[in-house]
């Protein structure tokens, strides 16, 4: 017999003793549903049209749709600034914005405050489903909230609410627990009616967590003795238990009693340096928000080495964290070339002799940079950004991964080590740090503080403490990868920043990318610049300013973030195929002012990164995806985007292999596929032309000549000028300071361009760049070159004064 189709949504909690019940479709009768709490009837009323619209975006009424979006529910979202807009498909969805007729209206008196707009029902068509949702005047889509029982999920992780037009607005209920009921433990109701029963839990009241404490966490050596303190706010017990490597004497245990502060502590007399341990936590599971098993072993959050992805950590003296002797000074952020590199995918067919355990992790690397003539000095970057190198999931250290699934903060990947066991990462990744120091590279770790792996000890510490939740008490899922930290909570965020200035003060690590920044808040990220600051003034910090939930890169413009420039990405791609206008070329060039950027070193602009696919697959004209072999035109286009990406304002990124035009067959996410990402240096011999000309446009940039193009401010009106070609999309920049001043034109168009320039505009100039090479000793084409000289199909020209 088919189970039949539960009727409840879910419920929510408003109060100690009241809440809401959602329905999974609309409740047409007049009466409302029958249901029991206990052996009482549960009080159940239909809740006023506003307060149902909170959950649903709209109510229904005499004829007219309402559409209301709330601001308490978007707390990082001014929507004094950005005020919302309704989108569909009936208005074009983004498109609405440009239309007034769309945009919602204030109401700040009521409680909640609220934004509104009232449609007539015929503007829509009868009887049919309609999605919509909202987004604010600068493009943010404002996500429905995730308990609203009229959602709908069309693909690609895209959510929007859905109204019929003609149905009863009536999924909403307020109900009220009996006083005569005992509030403690576990609340069943029950709905029992003729042809339907079923039962549902009502979710446990939360309690916000807000013990903190300011003592030193994790295993602490002092002196002859070693100290065990963990956090463990909700925890009954805690036990440790720690025994020496490849000992075949019995683990010794030791009970940790509780502090008022949440902590858990012992002391053990005697100096356990290098010795392995983990830790046993029970409690009670009275809700969901705990996830105590006092028989499964976890790993210390702040263990500063681990043995195995599954742990156990290891026990380390703070001798072995003494900081480095010589502390890196990173180049300025406007002087910055970044290229993203995964370390295994630069090491699986490096030119140099390794053993296959060295070819896999941080001594191989560092053995390659130590010749001097590795693919990093050929390419001429300062600055290498290294995909996740901290401790993640993973069941061998044979299994290739991305490391974006994290299950420790502080530790250097075990896989990456010769001897995990006895922490030989620290000194190994110590040593490739200053490797590249060596060789003149900052380096910047990507970070992944949002969401934790399959293996992450902090759900069976804390599951609800560390770990955002859902009304039901659901792990919340913005992040895409199953679980959203919290960085509200004190000792998540301090979890975080703790171990950011850990890979500071140990490694000498010049800065991170925050992978899914828009998850961690303004907040925490602001506290995480002010601390990293005072600890290293040049830090380089990075954020990719987005989630599924927003982007807030605009947000981000009052800090001293960078941002992952996913505008300047897509922007690019459409142009060198001659799809997008010159008018956004100019914002670009310009290092994207006013709306992404406050300077311009606040844009990172790139064309490819390990997400998605890579750049020749994405524009070839092969079928499905494949530049293996790319066409001429491929080629071409490429040259057209890697030369607008070092002439725009901005910090310049390449991906690893870009310049030799690296290709994955078309294959869209390789996050598991290291023979895909492997950099196949053979195709430098491939793509000769290519390689040096990338390679030379980021000496170029580097240069004393590409100086204008590194400004610390935007250049005024009087140092910048563009001018356009009436018939095309060909564009024309001209930027000086007063002794210097250079001219770039670029055509994405299949046929001659002839930019509308001043006719002494390139007076005194000498042609440095076109399409297929670079002049890095230009010696001739000086003199008076002619401002109506055509610019080839898909070509550039680029002078500089003499």
């Amino acid at each position: 017999m088919p189970t039949p189709k539960r009727k409840i949504l879910r419920t929510t909690w408003k109060t100690q003793s009241s809440g809401h019940l959602l329905l999974r479709e609309p409740w047409e009768k007049e009466s409302p549903p029958a249901i029991l709490v206990g052996d009482s009837p549960l009080p159940l009323s239909r809740v006023p049209s506003i307060e149902a619209a909170q959950f649903t975006g709209f109510y229904e009424e005499s004829g007219t749709l309402t559409f209301v979006a709330f601001p308490h529910q978007y707390p990082r979202i001014d929507f004094e600034e950005e005020p919302p807009v309704l989108a569909g498909s009936f208005n074009q969805w983004a498109n609405a914005v440009k239309n007034r007729k769309w945009h919602l209206e204030a109401n700040r008196e009521a409680n909640p405050a609220y934004w509104f707009l009232i449609l007539p029902k015929n503007e829509f068509q009868d009887d049919s489903e309609i999605e919509f949702k909202f987004i604010t005047l600068d493009g943010q889509w404002l996500e429905p909230p995730g308990n609203a029982p009229n959602l709908v999920h069309p693909g690609r992780g895209i959510t929007n609410f859905t109204l019929v037009p003609g149905s009863v607005n009536s999924r909403v209920f307020h109900f009220t627990i009996p006083e005569t009921l005992e509030m403690e433990g576990d609340l069943v109701i029950h709905w029992k009616e003729p042809g339907h029963e079923e039962m549902h839990k009502l979710p446990r009241l939360k309690e916000f967590i807000e013990k903190q404490s300011i003592l030193q966490l994790g295993a602490i050596i002092e002196g002859d003795a070693t100290i065990f303190r963990i956090f463990a706010p909700r925890a009954e017990t805690v036990r440790v238990s720690f025994w020496q490597m490849e000992s075949t004497q019995e683990k010794q245990h030791l009970d940790l009693h509780p502090n008022e502060d949440g902590t858990w502590e012992n002391r053990h007399p005697g100096e356990l340096h290098g010795w392995h341990y983990c830790y046993f936590i029970d409690g009670r599971n009275t809700d969901e928000t705990t996830d105590f098993d006092g028989a499964e072993a976890l790993v210390d959050p702040y263990a500063k080495a681990m043995a195995t992805p599954t742990g156990p950590g290891i026990i380390l003296s703070a001798n072995t964290f003494h900081p480095p002797s010589n502390i890196f000074q990173p180049p300025e952020r406007r002087d910055l070339v970044i290229v993203e590199v995964h370390l295994r995918d630069a090491l699986a067919k490096a030119p140099i002799n390794l053993t296959k355990k060295e070819r896999r992790g941080f001594s191989g690397l560092t053995k390659w940079l130590h010749t001097g003539k590795t693919y990093f000095h050929e390419l001429g970057v300062n600055a290498v950004e290294l995909q996740p190198i901290h401790e993640f999931d993973c069941d061998n250290p044979e299994e290739y991964h991305w490391g974006y699934m994290p299950v420790n903060l502080f530790s250097p990947a075990s896989s990456y080590a010769m001897q995990p066991g006895s922490a030989s990462q620290i000194q190994e990744f110590r040593e490739l740090v200053q490797a590249f120091h060596d060789a003149g590279m900052a380096v910047i770790l990507d970070v992944v503080l949002n969401h934790q792996g399959r293996y992450t000890p902090l759900h069976g510490i804390d599951k609800g403490y560390y770990f955002e939740l859902d009304e039901s008490q659901n792990l919340t899922n913005w992040s895409g990868c199953g679980n959203d930290m919290r960085s509200d909570s004190p000792m998540a965020r301090r979890l975080m920043i703790d171990s950011l200035v850990h890979w500071v003060r140990t490694f000498d690590i010049d800065g991170f990318r925050l992978d899914l920044a828009e998850l961690l808040g303004l907040e925490t990220l602001q506290i995480i610049e002010e601390t990293l600051k005072r600890e290293k003034p040049g830090i380089i910090l990075i954020a990719e300013p987005w989630s599924f939930r927003g982007h807030i890169a605009k947000k981000l413009r009052p800090t001293g973030y960078t941002s992952w420039n996913d505008g300047f990405r897509e922007f690019i791609c459409q142009y060198v195929k001659g799809k997008n206008m010159d008018k956004g070329l100019e914002y670009f060039l310009s290092g994207s002012p006013g709306q992404f950027s406050r300077f311009p070193a606040q844009s990172l602009n790139y064309i490819e990164s390990h997400d998605d696919r890579c750049w020749i697959d994405k524009i070839t004209e092969n079928r499905a995806h494949n530049g293996m072999d790319p066409t001429p035109l491929d080629i071409r286009r490429t040259h057209l985007a890697i030369a607008t990406l070092f002439m725009s304002m901005g910090v310049p990124m390449i991906s690893a292999g870009q310049d030799f035009l690296r290709s994955k067959h078309g294959i869209n996410n390789t996050y598991q596929q290291g023979a895909l990402n492997i950099l196949d240096y053979d195709r430098l011999q491939k793509f000769p032309g290519t390689t040096q000309y990338i390679r030379d446009w980021i000496r170029f940039r580097r240069s004393e000549r590409g100086r204008l193009l590194r400004p610390s401010t935007f250049p005024t009106l009087e140092n910048l000028h563009f001018f356009h070609h009436d018939a095309g999309h060909a564009l024309a920049m001209e930027i000086q300071d007063g002794s210097s001043r250079m001219v770039f034109i670029v055509n994405p168009e299949k046929k001659p361009a002839f930019p509308d320039l001043p006719g002494n505009l390139l007076t005194n100039m000498q042609l440095l760049a076109d399409e297929e090479r670079f002049h890095v000793n230009p010696t001739d084409n000086t003199g008076v070159v002619s401002a109506q000289e055509a610019v080839p199909p898909l070509g550039l020209r680029l002078w500089h004064s003499c």
